[in-house]
C-alpha cells in the first residue's frame, strides 16, 4: 500500500487522478496470482481506499463536484485542436466535428501513456516486484533524444530544455488574418503577424465580436422574458 500511496502522491490535479490506473494494476496483478476476478475487484478496491486516505484525498459530494452552472456560456474564439479562428466565438472549443474527434483521440493517446506507466507500477506493487517511484521520473527528450530526469516526480516532461523545446515549436509559415503576409508563427495558436497593427486590429476584432455576442444574448434575454 505504501507504493500505491506513493503513485496516487503524484497525481495532478488531485490525487483521484491515477486512482482507477492503480486499481487496474491491482486487479490485474490478483488475477494473474489465482485470485477470481470479483475477489481481485474487491481486494484493489480496499487498497486504494486505504492509500488515498493516506494521502489525504476525501472523495467529494455530488454537488461539490458538479459545482454551479455558469450564467453566461464561454465563448471560444480559437479551436482547440486545429487552432482555427472563430470570429463570432463559439460555446464549444471545437470548429467542426472532425476536430472535435481529433481533439478527443489526441487526449485519450496522451493520457492513455501516463495511465499505462501507473498501471505497471501497481501490478508490480502487487506482484513484489515494482521499481522506486524515481524511475518514472526520466525520459528521452522529443528534440534530441537525450536523456533526462523530470524536474518534479510524475510531471512528464517532453523536452530536457527551453532551447528544445523552443526549436521544436516552430511551426510552418501561415498568412496573417489583417494584412495577409506570411509568418513564421513561434505559437500554434498565433494568426497574425508581429506588426503592432495587425495586433492591434485582431484585439479590435475579438472586443467587436465579443460586445456583438453579449448584445445578442441580452437581446435574446429580454425577448423571452417579455
Amino acid at each position: 500500500m505504501r507504493r500505491i500511496a506513493e503513485i496516487l502522491a503524484t497525481g495532478k490535479p488531485t490525487r483521484f487522478r491515477w486512482s482507477s490506473s492503480c486499481r487496474h494494476g491491482l486487479r490485474a496483478a490478483f488475477c494473474l496470482k489465482g485470485m477470481t476476478y470479483a475477489a481481485a475487484e474487491t481486494q484493489a478496491g480496499k487498497i486504494i481506499s486505504l492509500a488515498l486516505a493516506r494521502v489525504g484525498a476525501v472523495y467529494p459530494s455530488i454537488a461539490v463536484a458538479q459545482g454551479s452552472a455558469p450564467t453566461v456560456p464561454r465563448a471560444h474564439y480559437y479551436c482547440g485542436f486545429c487552432r482555427g479562428h472563430m470570429p463570432e466565438g463559439n460555446d464549444l472549443p471545437w470548429c467542426s466535428e472532425d476536430c472535435r474527434e481529433s481533439m478527443y483521440d489526441a487526449t485519450r493517446r496522451r493520457q492513455g501513456r501516463h495511465d499505462e506507466i501507473a498501471i505497471e507500477f501497481a501490478r508490480g506493487a502487487a506482484l513484489g516486484i515494482a521499481p522506486k517511484l524515481k524511475a518514472a521520473t526520466e525520459g528521452a527528450c522529443k528534440k534530441c533524444g537525450k536523456r533526462f530526469r523530470f524536474s518534479r516526480p510524475g510531471r512528464f516532461q517532453r523536452f530536457c530544455s527551453r532551447g528544445c523545446a523552443s526549436n521544436a515549436a516552430r511551426y510552418t509559415a501561415r498568412p496573417c488574418l489583417i494584412c495577409s503576409a506570411p509568418f513564421s508563427p513561434k505559437d500554434c495558436r498565433a494568426l497574425v503577424c508581429s506588426d503592432l497593427t495587425c495586433r492591434r486590429a485582431a484585439k479590435n476584432k475579438r472586443e467587436s465580436a465579443r460586445r456583438n455576442r453579449a448584445a445578442r444574448q441580452s437581446e435574446t434575454t429580454m425577448a423571452e422574458a417579455a
